[in-house]
């Protein structure tokens, strides 16, 4: 989309829905990173870009998602493996390194309107980590702090091992016990949904 050298392969973009003037974004506007680690604002419309930024150690820039206030957003750099919050400065409020092959972010829905239930550990959104070693990580957009990962931490009674999983969804089943997290698998192909405790279900 933009670029003349290419230096990364990004291949998702978003549509901003709320009105983010401090980034000059637009309800329509597409956000995505650019072929040269850039990471952008078009206007849908006339494809002019309205805003452009890049991490002065930039490897892959591959996703970039609005965050839930809309006052910054989360990007993720698939090479060097740093999740990200921006502020409305273009400063960098937080890093988490969770491993390089950092992909797909996804945002946490589904509370009711009583937040007595939900599908959120106490995280605002999930990373997937394509790496067969690293896995699925539900992360506070406040502080950058994990609330929730798969493989879990050393020392857990649970143990299931994740093939390069690219993106993640959570869903609430009470047939299968709750909220289940979804996600592929890229090595090998297919699909697994395991419960809060990191169990296949």
């Amino acid at each position: 989309m933009s670029g003349t050298r290419l230096t990364a392969n990004p291949h998702i973009a978003r549509i901003i829905t709320e009105p983010m003037p401090a980034f000059n974004a637009n309800p329509g506007d597409v956000v995505c990173a650019a072929l040269d680690n850039r990471f952008i604002v078009v206007d849908r419309v006339t494809k002019a870009v309205k805003l452009s930024c890049k991490p002065p150690d930039a490897v892959w820039s591959h996703d970039i998602l609005p965050t839930k206030d809309f006052d910054g957003f989360l990007t993720t750099d698939y090479g060097n493996g740093l999740l990200r919050k921006i502020d409305v400065a273009r400063k960098q409020v937080w890093s988490l390194e969770l491993g390089k092959g950092l992909a797909k972010l996804s945002k946490i829905h589904g509370d009711t309107p009583s937040k007595v239930h939900g599908n959120s550990f106490g995280g605002d959104v999930r990373a997937a980590v394509n790496q067969d070693i690293h896995g699925v990580y539900e992360v506070r957009e406040e502080d950058g702090s994990i609330v929730w990962q798969c493989p879990p931490p050393c020392g857990s009674k649970n143990c299931f091992f994740t093939l390069k999983p690219h993106s993640a969804l959570r869903l609430g089943l009470a047939e299968l016990g709750g909220n289940l997290t979804v996600f592929n698998h890229e090595a090998g192909g297919g699909f697994i949904a395991l419960d809060r405790n990191c169990r296949p279900r």
